[in-house]
């Protein structure tokens, strides 16, 4: 049975938790501007300034970041609903941090940031849920500077590559020179090149020119402290 778009409003990431009255209100308070994109549209663009609330209804999102000086270009895959980087918002940096493209037909739900900031935070469940998500993602990268530095050479490069990406599932493209690896790792490219040679072995990776493909990204993080 398909979803109402109430039903469809309850399952984005800052509106869960409202009720469908909550819902109507705010509806009814704020002119939401809901958007069908086609295959191949751009909704947001790293470093473009974050001015709005984009919440994606539908459809496949490819989302790629590159480093400063292109040595290092990631690709992911997500899928709806999700909010595209509410917390872009506010800060220092009030800036995209990632390129958003639709790789099928989908559909957004847009709001301007006064908007969100005037009529929105006025709902304790959507502040909660905005606390909620900011505190995660400062707990994430806590986590991760607090870890250990591993030992072995292929463990120092899933946690690299583990840094560069947003959730720790799903298939993922890596464009990047075994030498660009072994100088952010401390490593020799030697020393890079036959652990990612181990992983493709295992069907975790499948090298490429200029790059590699990882399979399913759970199965990566999952090879950390296996090796001898």
């Amino acid at each position: 049975m398909e979803l109402t778009m109430f039903e469809r409003l309850q399952q984005l990431p800052l509106l869960q938790g409202m009720s469908i009255k909550d819902l109507e209100n705010l509806v009814f308070k704020v002119r939401l501007d809901f958007k069908q994109h086609l295959a191949g549209d751009q909704i947001a663009e790293q470093d473009e300034p974050c001015r709005k609330l984009i919440f994606v209804l539908g459809g496949t999102l490819s989302v790629q970041y590159r480093n400063d000086d292109g040595s290092l270009i990631v690709t992911e895959e997500t899928s709806a609903p999700l909010a595209i980087e509410p917390y872009s918002m506010f800060g220092m940096k009030q800036r995209y941090t990632r390129d958003y493209t639709f790789e099928t037909d989908g559909s957004t739900l847009t709001i301007p940031k006064n908007i969100f900031m005037s009529e929105m935070m006025d709902y304790p469940i959507i502040r909660t849920n905005m606390l909620n998500m900011a505190c995660n993602l400062m707990q994430r990268q806590t986590t991760r500077l607090m870890q250990a530095e591993p030992d072995k050479v292929i463990d120092k490069v899933i946690d690299f590559l583990s840094r560069q990406c947003t959730t720790p599932k799903g298939e993922k493209h890596f464009r990047v020179k075994m030498e660009t690896i072994a100088d952010m790792i401390g490593e020799t490219r030697l020393n890079v090149s036959g652990s990612l040679k181990m992983l493709a072995q295992e069907n975790i990776i499948m090298q490429q020119r200029n790059g590699f493909k990882v399979y399913d990204f759970a199965k990566l993080l999952a090879m950390r402290g296996k090796h001898i």
